[in-house]
């Protein structure tokens, strides 16, 4: 079902969060797809078991880190840039348990073995507690609930521990030209323009994805 009699595919929140994608294992509009179903699923988060983590892999300047950063643009204002991925325990549990969704760029330079990122992010995936000290307290432990939606950003695979490879979607994006290399403000001018729409369509397939639910 279009959005205002348009085709599935042509409607302003498809336009917006269309991206580059690559012929490697699946076909463009497939990426296409995969892509925009697992952004519908955030709003559905709670009554799913996997939270799968999306990984943008391309290389530098292929627009991996703008494929995610508009989903964040839409939800949490245009001044938002894709964050360093912490590397110390105590810093990356403090930005998963603050947050539903975090991207983080370029993490294919990061030893996740090394650091023990590994289980951690497997927990944000399926679900998960992590106990942790209260601070200027003897004794009082405080659980945090590990969810959170993540996005990589890399330039080859970041991890090949088959666990964490389970819980992953690989996006792949293709080399762009030098004309589809645009400022970021004009990626961001139909957000601006159009983000009445944008939300429009969001409230309107969730109400077709909850009638679809209600009806199985």
């Amino acid at each position: 079902v279009g959005h205002q009699g348009m085709r599935v595919g042509d409607t302003p929140l498809c336009n917006y969060l269309r991206a580059h994608w690559a012929e490697r294992g699946l076909m463009p509009q497939q990426y296409e797809q995969l892509f925009f179903s697992r952004f519908m699923s955030l709003w559905a988060t709670n009554s799913l078991h996997l939270w799968p983590i999306m990984v943008a892999i391309g290389e530098m300047n292929d627009g991996k880190s703008t494929a995610f950063e508009k989903i964040m643009w839409l939800l949490y204002g245009p001044s938002y840039e894709s964050e360093t991925l912490p590397t110390d325990k105590r810093s990356f549990y403090a930005a998963v348990t603050s947050k539903s969704m975090r991207v983080f760029d370029n993490v294919d330079g990061i030893d996740f073995d090394k650091e023990q990122l590994e289980d951690i992010i497997c927990k944000c995936s399926t679900g998960g507690t992590v106990p942790m000290a209260e601070l200027y307290k003897t004794n009082v432990i405080k659980e945090f609930n590990l969810r959170c939606n993540l996005m990589f950003t890399a330039r080859s695979t970041p991890y090949e521990r088959s666990d964490m490879a389970r819980r992953t979607i690989y996006f792949h994006m293709r080399r762009l030209t030098s004309a589809e290399r645009v400022p970021k403000d004009v990626i961001q001018r139909p957000l601006r323009d159009q983000r009445d729409d944008l939300c429009f369509e969001i409230l309107l397939r969730l109400r077709l994805m909850r009638r679809a639910l209600d009806a199985t």
